[in-house]
């Protein structure tokens, strides 16, 4: 289970120490709750090659997928996942995982997607990012922080579609 929240080298760098202890409920909880906001097929695909230790052309071989789409696909799974545990590594052991997106690791991702979905038409991104800021306490500055969030998201709907 430990192995989930060392896939990205930098991830948890500074905490050798995990790796050498035995499984620990909280972390196996907080894994399974995270594989299971992914897309079942995604799902899948990180348990055959991080719980089961498929390579990559096995996996491709069981499932009848092009070895391209399963690469893409376990990286995209990764990527969601570092999302997913960000809160969860923040405060468990203090660290703030980079290259994740703010919005994405918000607690209140919600309410600022509704807000900037909302006022995107209507409004510049100053007093978007005024709004988001009246709404969450936290200052999103500069605009582009939100910006790349809602194309990440539109993305990402395009994609599940």
């Amino acid at each position: 289970m430990h192995r989930i929240l060392f896939l990205d080298p930098e991830f948890l760098q500074n905490i050798q120490a995990i790796r050498d202890h035995p499984a620990d409920p909280e972390i196996i909880e907080a894994v399974t709750e995270a594989l299971k906001r992914l897309p079942p097929e995604t799902e899948r695909l990180i348990r055959e090659r991080f719980f089961e230790g498929l390579s990559l052309s096995e996996i491709a071989e069981r499932s009848d997928i092009d070895f391209k789409e399963v690469v893409r696909a376990i990286y995209e799974g990764k990527r969601q996942l570092k999302i997913l545990l960000s809160e969860f590594v923040k405060r468990r052991w203090g660290i703030k995982p980079e290259g994740i997106c703010r919005v994405c690791g918000h607690p209140k991702r919600k309410e600022i997607e509704r807000i900037v979905i909302k006022c995107n038409r209507s409004r510049s991104w100053g007093e978007i990012c005024a709004a988001v800021e009246k709404a969450t306490g936290e200052r999103f500055h500069p605009p582009q922080i939100l910006k790349a969030h809602i194309k990440h998201m539109n993305n990402n709907q395009k994609e599940n579609s």
